[in-house]
């Protein structure tokens, strides 16, 4: 795992598996340039030969926010996703929260078993008026 900051050779990397990975709700390449040098943000990469996985960690002061964690299609099922988490929560000396749509069952069983507890709920939070799922990890 590494922390980036403002490599242009990552940012296009991350870029190209943002769109692959969430399509209309990827953010675009200027966004993750911005966030890239925004001290308030952290990405870090899991790396073999090339990004086969990465988290993107807003720091909310008193909490930590996973913006976005995303694993490469062809090596999901590999444990990388957990991997990734685990570095962070070795990592970060605060709370951890995220949100998840309420539909999306795997993210939400596989942050269960990384230890996340949902405690909340957004109605209609998403553009197609899917509710958020609120989760949290506390080191």
């Amino acid at each position: 795992m590494i922390k980036i900051k403002n490599k242009k050779k990552y940012l296009d990397e991350i870029y190209k598996l943002e769109t692959e990975i969430f399509k209309e709700s990827a953010y675009s390449y200027e966004e993750i340039e911005k966030i890239s040098t925004n001290e308030r943000y952290q990405i870090f990469l899991f790396l073999e030969e090339t990004i086969k996985g990465y988290i993107i960690i807003y720091d909310s002061y008193d909490v930590y926010e996973i913006m976005k964690i995303a694993v490469k299609m062809d090596v999901r099922n590999k444990k990388i996703g957990t991997k990734i988490l685990d570095y962070i929560k070795s990592k970060l000396d605060k709370p951890i929260l995220l949100e998840v749509r309420e539909g999306n069952k795997t993210a939400r069983e596989f942050y269960k078993k990384n230890g996340f507890l949902e405690y909340g709920k957004r109605k209609n939070y998403y553009r197609d008026n899917e509710n958020a799922i609120l989760m949290s990890y506390n080191n």
